[in-house]
């Protein structure tokens, strides 16, 4: 029993490259909308305000024509009607939509951070690997140097 529970919990390999196709094709799709982040957190942002201010239209409305004002009953006022429920629907999927964006616009600064900084230790590797080279051909000895500086081969 403790080993069929064990390999229930291991990931294939071919389960590991179907997440790395949907992971791609999902970066696909996104990385156009990249350039347009801020349009777009501007417009949810208005889109909620919207809403917010429909909902709060409503409820005055209501109380122009003989209803009472009460907080409680706002909130009940406002989604008792379909379209307000649908607007506020609406104003909390964009809201998700954009913390979502936003959400990966932040992950992807920190990307291209990691990126930039695992191109500076390659390349910093690369210079430390050549002066390792360089300091074990050097000469060992005063002889070797001027037996090097003889023969031409420094």
């Amino acid at each position: 029993m403790g080993r069929e529970a064990r390999h229930q919990h291991r990931i294939t390999p071919a389960g590991v490259e179907i997440a790395q196709e949907i992971l791609a094709e999902a970066q696909d799709a996104i990385l156009p909308l990249v350039p347009h982040l801020d349009t777009l957190r501007w417009l949810f942002i208005v889109l909620a305000l919207g809403g917010i201010a429909v909902a709060v239209w409503a409820r005055v409305d209501d109380w122009k024509r003989g209803g009472k004002l009460m907080w409680a009953g706002l909130f009940a006022g406002i989604f008792a009607r379909p379209w307000a429920r649908r607007v506020a629907g609406a104003a909390l999927a964009s809201l998700t939509l954009a913390l979502f964006i936003l959400n990966l616009r932040a992950a992807a600064e920190r990307v291209g951070r990691a990126a930039g900084r695992l191109e500076i230790l390659e390349r910093d590797n690369v210079v430390q690997r050549q002066m390792l080279d360089a300091a074990a051909r050097r000469p060992r000895s005063r002889d070797d140097l001027l037996e090097r500086l003889r023969g031409g081969g420094f």
